[in-house]
């Protein structure tokens, strides 16, 4: 025992030693990172001239029974695919007062009478004050869109109307 004695001195005076310094040798490290928000919108289509965000879609001459049903109907036209990583809001507007005057100058067709409509939903008109239609969390998808433009029987004159529509993705 008188052997262990100094051993066992050497040890605990070993270990109080250098415990200090084991601890002084400890590093706690911590950091923080972000991810900034990421948002794109695509819009493509089969029978649009696209470049870029800006799509280009002609409507045919109506037909007789196009002014009967009241309406030209352009189904799945566009493409609309949205990723993003945070929570998002889709909406659309336009900027123009009416889609023109007819080559008469007798008739001025109103925005209104363009709509706009999501994977099958219901036709919303194009108006010139944003309107949110589509909401998302943190994903990639995409949408068909559908237009739509309103035909008057009794006011349809010839001309060349158009509708220039914005979409913007935001988040919410």
């Amino acid at each position: 025992m008188t052997k262990l004695k100094p051993f066992l001195f050497f040890f605990f005076g070993i270990a109080l030693v250098t415990s200090p310094l084991l601890l002084l040798g400890q590093v706690d490290q911590s950091f923080n990172f972000g991810i900034l928000p990421f948002q794109s919108l695509i819009v493509s289509g089969q029978d649009a001239e696209s470049v870029g965000t800006t799509s280009a879609i002609s409507f045919p001459e109506p037909t007789e029974e196009d002014l009967q049903r009241g309406y030209i109907e352009k189904r799945e036209i566009i493409e609309l695919t949205v990723e993003s990583n945070v929570p998002w809001a889709l909406s659309f507007y336009t900027d123009a007062e009416h889609m023109g005057v007819s080559d008469d100058g007798s008739y001025t067709k109103p925005i209104q009478h363009f709509q706009v409509r999501v994977d099958g939903g219901r036709y919303q008109a194009l108006e010139n004050d944003s309107q949110s239609f589509l909401y998302g969390t943190a994903t990639k998808k995409s949408f068909t869109v559908d237009y739509r433009m309103l035909l008057d029987r009794e006011n349809h004159s010839p001309g060349s109307y158009r509708a220039a529509v914005t979409y913007t993705l935001a988040s919410r």
